[in-house]
């Protein structure tokens, strides 16, 4: 047996009809390829470190999944469906081949982020670095090297 996890990340404005479909078409394919899925976890809302496809927040879901065959023909046919059907609502996804022991093991939810940006923490103070005057000899030579330069160019 092999097992997998998807994490996917969907827009802000998906609805419980978005999340069911969703479900149901992966539980489709995935069965299809003589598996189960045995978690549809909706994490909820959350605040993006970036924007994606301009939104600064999103719906995390988890799927564990568990399957017979390979992971490449399941991942195409997942990819497919996701990047096809779903197109609109599944702004990113990620699959994972997992270990026995990882697939058994109880996992936590992330804690949400604030929607506010972290307090920032007081950096050191830097002073400005001011470059060390030029001689005089320096200031006439800098003109001509430029020249040069800008004559082998053109």
């Amino acid at each position: 047996m092999r097992y997998y996890e998807t994490l996917l990340l969907l827009t802000p404005q998906a609805t419980s009809e978005m999340f069911d479909s969703v479900k149901a078409e992966f539980t489709k394919v995935v069965a299809k390829h003589g598996g189960t899925v045995d978690r549809f976890d909706i994490w909820g809302k959350y605040h993006l470190a970036y924007p994606v496809r301009k939104h600064d927040y999103g719906f995390y879901v988890l799927v564990r999944h568990k399957t017979e065959e390979l992971a490449l023909s399941l991942c195409k046919d997942l990819d497919s469906l996701l990047f096809i059907k779903f197109n609109e609502p599944v702004m990113r996804h990620t699959h994972v081949k997992l270990s026995d022991s990882d697939y058994s093991a109880e996992y936590s939810k992330p804690e949400p982020m604030t929607s506010g940006a972290p307090a920032a923490q007081a950096a050191p103070r830097v002073e400005p670095v001011t470059e060390p005057k030029k001689s005089a000899t320096e200031e006439v030579a800098s003109p001509s090297v430029e020249a040069a330069s800008n004559e082998e160019v053109a």
